[in-house]
């Protein structure tokens, strides 16, 4: 059986503190908010991966949508009194320790020229 990867944790907490239906380049800022460092391409595709065989979250033309058990588990982990990088640290050891309880589908949800793109407009280049 998979395990996920603490960058899982990172990408969810970043989901999570973007919310509603974040897009690539709010991945991106919010990632970079949370973690002082970008989420690479291959982070993100196989992230997003994971999150969605899991059920944590869907992704619809490339919407991604988090579903209520993805509330439901981000409301039993998440301690509103601390900040977002320890939220974030928080997530990235939850999910790092978490198997993955199904099969997952790899699917490449953004290319590289979208990846670079929202890259470009986040960095406003």
């Amino acid at each position: 059986m998979a395990k996920f990867r603490s960058s899982d944790g990172w990408l969810f907490a970043t989901i999570m503190s973007a919310r509603k239906n974040p897009t690539l380049k709010d991945i991106i800022s919010t990632g970079d908010m949370l973690n002082h460092s970008i989420l690479s391409l291959e982070e993100i595709n196989t992230g997003l991966s994971r999150l969605n065989a899991c059920g944590l979250i869907r992704i619809e033309n490339k919407n991604i949508i988090i579903t209520a058990e993805g509330d439901l588990f981000f409301s039993q982990n998440n301690n509103a009194n601390e900040g977002c990088i320890k939220m974030q640290l928080r997530f990235s050891e939850i999910f790092s320790k978490k198997k993955i309880p199904c099969a997952v589908n790899y699917v490449d949800y953004f290319s590289i020229a979208e990846h670079s793109e929202a890259y470009g407009k986040y960095c406003k280049l």
